[in-house]
């Protein structure tokens, strides 16, 4: 059984599910998969695109998608990215990927920005 608490994130209601422990692993909430992700990425996208022209620095869905050589990228990846941004409400992603699913496609995009 999950138990989950909202939290405003600008334009954004979070929904967190309480951290339970699985295995002896810890279950990390929504709210720190992004503060863990939002400035490593922001930067990486930066340095990666020299694009910074959107909302506090972060770089453009043109940009975004041009780094990726194998065309790996998706929507729901970019969408993952409005998430993390905060500048999104939830409701308007219309192909945001499940929370267990997002903190794996931030480490691949940061995995493409190192490339």
């Amino acid at each position: 059984m999950s138990t989950y608490t909202e939290e405003k994130m600008g334009n954004t209601t979070i929904k967190n599910r309480v951290v339970h422990k699985l295995k002896g692993k810890k279950i990390k909430s929504q709210k720190e998969i992004i503060d863990e992700y939002r400035l490593q990425l922001r930067e990486a996208l930066m340095n990666k695109t020299n694009c910074f022209i959107q909302h506090t620095g972060w770089c453009c869905g043109t940009c975004f998608f041009a780094i990726d050589d194998k065309k790996e990228l998706e929507n729901r990846d970019w969408q993952t990215i409005l998430w993390l941004r905060g500048d999104s409400k939830v409701s308007e992603l219309d192909n945001l990927p499940e929370p267990k699913e997002r903190e794996k496609i931030l480490k691949n995009i940061l995995r493409l920005c190192r490339k």
